[in-house]
């Protein structure tokens, strides 16, 4: 019974000390040090001064903050995306279907009611999209994004 016990005592100091180690490398991996601080603070104004400052052009300015969200790291810039996403709530009146449909996406992830309508300059007489927005491969995928923020009862169709 004895040399079971130091069996199962050498085991549980062998996966203690294993895990210990495991614990210590995530620690370490953890700690910043200063200069890759000094780095990643950088790097965030950097991020910061390109939304805000992108070109006046308003697809330029949407394609950001939308790779900044996509990226995973817009938490960092949630006020400079609300702020810049108030200013895009002024150009409405727009004929790229990506733009259009790229706003209303954003917009509609951030909470903002933005009415389907935006989209029936893109329609023809029967209410179907027209066929020439099919060699629109950029502005298709951004409506198809789109409509899964439409709301119940609303159609894009």
């Amino acid at each position: 019974m004895l040399r079971v016990t130091l069996i199962y005592v050498e085991k549980s100091n062998e996966l203690c000390t294993r895990n210990a180690l495991i614990l210590s490398n995530f620690l370490r991996l953890q700690t910043i040090d200063a200069a890759t601080q000094e780095q990643h603070a950088a790097l965030k104004q950097e991020v910061r001064r390109m939304i805000t400052t992108t070109a006046n052009k308003l697809a330029h300015k949407l394609h950001m903050i939308d790779s900044v969200q996509r990226l995973g790291v817009a938490y960092h810039f949630e006020k400079e995306i609300e702020d810049e996403l108030g200013k895009a709530s002024h150009y409405l009146d727009r004929d790229d279907l990506y733009v259009v449909s790229l706003r209303f996406r954003l917009f509609r992830q951030q909470g903002v009611k933005i009415p389907c309508d935006v989209f029936e300059k893109f329609k023809d007489d029967e209410g179907k999209f027209k066929e020439s927005l099919i060699n629109d491969i950029r502005g298709m995928l951004s409506l198809y994004e789109a409509a899964y923020l439409a709301i119940r009862g609303r159609h894009f169709r």
